[in-house]
């Protein structure tokens, strides 16, 4: 008695290859977005940050000059007051992991 249906073994074979990357009918490519790295997001973060404070530093002299309104500049002022705070947090959050790893038998 067999259990297993040769043809049906087959067509499950021959399908399952097409769908893979080697098959022989033809290949579907899976777009895929590119993979983010921690160290890149860390990156991008920092570069969004330094940007931030930038702004804030042109209002502010464009303040003093009385080139922009005094809401405009607070505003900014704000702004790089909260990115700062958020770079100060991860920073911590940082150390303290490395001080955790620091912690760890060898």
């Amino acid at each position: 008695m067999e259990l297993t249906n040769i043809s049906g073994v087959r067509s499950a074979y021959k399908t399952s290859q097409s769908l893979t990357a080697g098959g022989a009918q033809g290949t579907r490519e899976i777009a895929r977005e590119p993979k983010t790295t921690f160290g890149d997001m860390l990156k991008e973060a920092g570069a969004e940050a330094v940007q931030t404070i930038r702004q804030m530093d042109v209002a502010t002299q464009q303040g003093l000059a009385g080139k922009i309104d005094t809401q405009t500049m607070i505003e900014a002022t704000l702004e790089a007051e909260a990115t700062a705070s958020q770079i100060v947090g991860v920073r911590d959050k940082l150390v303290q992991a490395y001080q955790e790893v620091l912690r760890m038998p060898i």
